[in-house]
């Protein structure tokens, strides 16, 4: 009976131990590498242009830390998507849907693997553009759309990449609803 129960344990051991090892890997980025083709650029109209305050950007992102700049764009009494910086290397846009400059690459027509951050199919590449590299993070969390791109390809920048992302998923989704009062 001893033996039994020890073997049980030793079972149970390494099946949190797996479960652990699995989530662990389930929560990295994985950048898939590309080379752009072609480029398609969405433009709609905007009619207006905000720069968001401090305690607009605090509900916005809530504990993201760094110096954030952010511009939110309107058109037709609506808001169509925010553009922006963190510490003036990583850049991002967000929006309710494929906003207003929403820049779609081509890639050609090889497979790429997506990550899964906390149940959110994330589409991360280092990019291989004419004139330089860059990575790019593509998700989205309800209505909501991600991009996030920065210019710095190092592990580093990866590593920093990766726990912005994490953090904007685990804060999602952004709440848009500060921004309402501006088209009153």
């Amino acid at each position: 009976m001893q033996k039994c129960t020890a073997l049980l344990l030793m079972i149970l051991c390494f099946l949190s131990l797996a479960a652990c090892i699995r989530e662990d890997q389930s929560n990295q980025l994985i950048f898939n590498s590309v080379e752009v083709t072609s480029i398609l650029t969405i433009t709609h109209g905007v009619d207006f242009t905000v720069h968001l305050s401090n305690e607009q950007l605090r509900a916005i992102f809530p504990g993201l830390d760094g110096n954030i700049s952010v511009n939110a764009f309107y058109s037709d009494n609506a808001l169509r998507g925010l553009t922006g910086s963190l510490d003036d290397e990583i850049w991002f846009s967000l929006g309710t849907d494929r906003f207003f400059d929403w820049v779609d690459y081509s890639f050609g027509s090889y497979p790429h693997q997506s990550s899964d951050i906390h149940d959110i199919e994330v589409m991360a590449f280092l990019v291989n553009h004419v004139s330089h590299l860059s990575l790019q993070v593509d998700f989205s969390i309800g209505n909501i759309v991600y991009r996030i791109r920065a210019f710095d390809i190092s592990q580093t920048a990866q590593a920093h990449v990766a726990e912005i992302v994490e953090h904007l998923i685990r804060t999602s989704p952004a709440d848009l609803s500060v921004l309402e009062e501006t088209i009153q």
